[in-house]
């Protein structure tokens, strides 16, 4: 059976208030089959280490550091719309682990809470994942075209210069959520590549942090056999026309309990309102 590995990567300015992320995977992200563990947890930490005492808290829960310096996709002045942004669904990530090819990679926008173990029949799709297939789930119903999304982000240049740089796939085919990531790690590594080689043409074109995540719908849609999954699997408050509901601090997808809940640091100020 294929290893599975939940991985988030985040910022220190991120990293206090993901930490119901890091207890909600310690918790929640095992499984033991026939004596062998195929759930891995791991957090990326960018450019810093988490102390003793935080790291003396967790036991199943990875923390790997990777350098600045390693991510090429950092640049001065972009996007327009936030200070500093790290489009982290990147992969770069995996230049500082160690995975076999056909593993499993869930990643996670940290930003969320895992409220449930992954159930069997969840692990037999994830299983399911071979070479060249990435998966995601809509935001939105109906689906925006990447077209839609394309002018809800441009900067100031013509579509003209969208339609060139991103001659296919646009009018016809889904933008969907790049919160969650679905993928082998071979696979991640080539959708790796690609989105390395295209950031500075992306952002050239797109001011918004939003393109990052048009960009890897654009290189799914594109390269790889896309796979759209069930929003039981993720889904948040603010999804429009999923059926996401709270129902006793839980989120509710149809009549399950949504594994990952893509709460946007919901009440972050106050404490997050969400159970897991």
């Amino acid at each position: 059976m294929k290893n599975i590995y939940i991985i988030t990567a985040l910022t220190k300015d991120y990293f206090k208030k993901s930490m119901d992320l890091f207890k909600s995977m310690e918790k929640h992200a095992q499984l033991n089959i026939n004596g062998q563990e195929i759930i891995y947890p791991i957090v990326i930490c960018v450019d810093f280490y988490p102390s003793k005492k935080t790291l003396s808290e967790f036991t199943r829960v990875k923390f790997v550091k990777i350098g600045i310096d390693k991510i090429k996709t950092v640049k001065e002045g972009w996007p327009l719309n936030r200070d500093k942004y790290i489009c982290l669904e990147s992969g770069e990530f995996l230049q500082v682990l160690e995975l076999e090819d056909d593993g499993i990679i869930v990643h996670i926008d940290a930003d969320i809470t895992m409220q449930r173990p992954i159930s069997l029949s969840e692990i037999e799709m994830l299983q399911t994942y071979q070479y060249r297939d990435i998966g995601m789930a809509t935001s939105i119903y109906p689906n925006k075209t990447m077209y839609q999304e394309s002018l809800s982000i441009m900067h100031q240049l013509s579509q003209y210069r969208i339609n060139e740089a991103y001659p296919i796939v646009l009018k016809e085919k889904s933008c969907l959520c790049a919160g969650i990531v679905i993928a082998t790690v071979e696979t991640y590594k080539e959708i790796s590549d690609l989105y390395v080689s295209n950031f500075l043409k992306m952002t050239d074109i797109f001011g918004h942090h939003a393109a990052g995540q048009f960009l890897l719908n654009y290189i799914a849609h594109s390269k790889f056999n896309f796979r759209e999954f069930s929003n039981v699997i993720h889904n948040g408050e603010w999804f429009t026309g999923t059926d996401a509901r709270e129902e006793n601090g839980y989120l509710m997808t149809f009549e399950a309990k949504t594994l990952f809940n893509h709460h946007k640091y919901n009440d972050s100020n106050k404490g997050n309102k969400w159970k897991y």
